[in-house]
Formats: structure tokens, C-alpha cells, sequence
């Protein structure tokens, strides 16, 4: 980190996310996708760079200047930008999730086997029997993220699988909002890359579908209760 001020109050040094957010900051290569750096010279397998910590992490804060970072710790104090925080992998459940439970009344009315097992394929098997067996008793999402994400991303008559992770991925960036330039470099460099791309095009401040989104993802978290899930109490 380049010579980079810490804010006055350093109160997220104590709590549950501190460590998370010191790896977010030092070590943004950490699930780095090969995609987002398509230049990377043949004679230099990106793998084993990827394997030393030390050396990742500079490769990683070379892609993702830190020259925001107090603004990316500030914005760290409103509990939807930690969302940013999360493990990669599990960040991308909560979008299969999030796909799901925006569709789950579509998905509901498949009938065809090979329709059922192309959703099943792309949300995965978690997601798909919760769009089937769980998603009523959740409720539908707010009126103003569906519209939303139906603007950004309209989903086709009849269903496309290949739709569906967009949308939820456009439902996790609308969560989060408006990111510092610092923070969207770094999710930007997470695989898959190009899902990633997308949640970050849609972190932006829209105050009625943010908060029907931050409700969605919340809900979602109380429900499955990660370890992380203290991050958000």
C-alpha cells in the first residue's frame, strides 16, 4: 500500500471484517481471473505467480492502484458496500441465488426436461431448488429491483438461461451501490471476469432498487448464515 493516510477513526481495525478488508485492500489478485490480464507474457506462468503472496501482491495492487484507499475504507462503514468483502466464490452464489429468486416464478412453470436442466445448469443445483421449493415463502423482490434489472437486462419469452446470472449479477451490483474507483479496479479483476464486470457496471446509487436489493441480499445472508453473515449484524 503507497503511503496511503488511515482515517482518524480506525474502528474497523476491531471488527468482525477487519481482516477481510485488509486482504481486499493489500492482496486484490487474490481471485484473479487469467481474463484480466490477457497481455500476461507467455514465458511467465501467471500460476505460479499467483501461487507466492508476496509476489501476487504487488501484481495485484500494480492492476489496482490503492491511491483511494481511505475513501474505499470510509465507504467500508455502510454495511452494503461490504458486500465487496466477500469471497469471491461465495460472492457468486449470492448471485446464482439472487438470479434464482428473480425468476423463480418462470422457472416454476418449466415443463420440458431440457429447459429444467438448462436453468439448473446455469443458476446451479442450490439455486434451482430454492426458485422451486423456497422462493414463495421469501416473497417477490421489490417492484422497483425488478424493474430494474428487467430495464438493464429483460429476461426473454421463453426463459434463457443465459440471461439469468446477469440479472442477478445486476441485482448484487444495485445491492452494493456506488463504489470507489479503487474497489470496482479490484472486483473487476475476480473470476469469472466478465460476471464480475457486470456487477460492478450496475454498483451505482439508484435509492429505491438499491434498497430493494440490499432487502433481497440480506435476507438471503440471515437465511443461509455464512461465517461472514456477522459482517452485516
Amino acid at each position: 500500500m503507497r503511503d496511503a493516510t488511515l482515517p482518524c477513526d480506525t474502528s474497523w481495525m476491531r471488527s468482525p471484517w477487519a481482516g477481510a478488508t485488509l486482504r481486499f485492500i493489500a492482496d486484490p489478485a487474490a481471485a484473479l481471473d487469467p481474463a484480466a490480464v490477457p497481455d500476461w507474457p507467455a514465458w511467465s506462468p501467471l500460476d505460479a505467480v499467483l501461487a507466492r503472496p508476496a509476489i501476487r501482491g504487488r501484481l495485484g495492487r500494480w492492476l489496482a492502484p490503492d491511491d483511494d484507499t481511505v475513501e474505499m475504507l470510509d465507504r467500508l462503514a455502510s454495511p452494503p458496500q461490504r458486500l465487496v468483502l466477500i469471497p469471491a466464490e461465495e460472492a457468486v452464489d449470492l448471485v446464482r441465488m439472487l438470479a434464482a429468486w428473480i425468476d423463480a416464478p418462470r422457472i416454476g412453470t418449466l415443463i420440458r426436461r431440457r429447459d429444467i436442466d438448462a436453468v439448473r445448469a446455469a443458476v446451479g443445483e442450490n439455486a434451482f431448488v430454492f426458485a422451486e421449493r423456497r422462493a414463495a415463502l421469501f416473497g417477490r423482490p421489490g417492484a422497483a429491483l425488478l424493474a430494474a434489472v428487467d430495464a438493464v437486462t429483460p429476461m426473454a419469452d421463453p426463459l434463457d438461461p443465459a440471461r439469468l446470472l446477469p440479472r442477478g449479477a445486476a441485482a448484487l451490483g444495485l445491492a452494493i451501490g456506488s463504489v470507489p474507483p479503487g474497489t470496482a479496479a479490484r472486483l473487476r479483476l475476480r473470476r469469472p471476469a466478465p460476471l464480475w464486470a457486470t456487477i460492478v457496471d450496475h454498483c451505482r446509487s439508484d435509492a429505491a432498487a438499491s434498497a430493494d436489493a440490499w432487502t433481497c441480499v440480506r435476507r438471503l445472508i440471515r437465511d443461509q448464515a455464512p461465517v461472514w453473515s456477522t459482517w452485516f449484524s
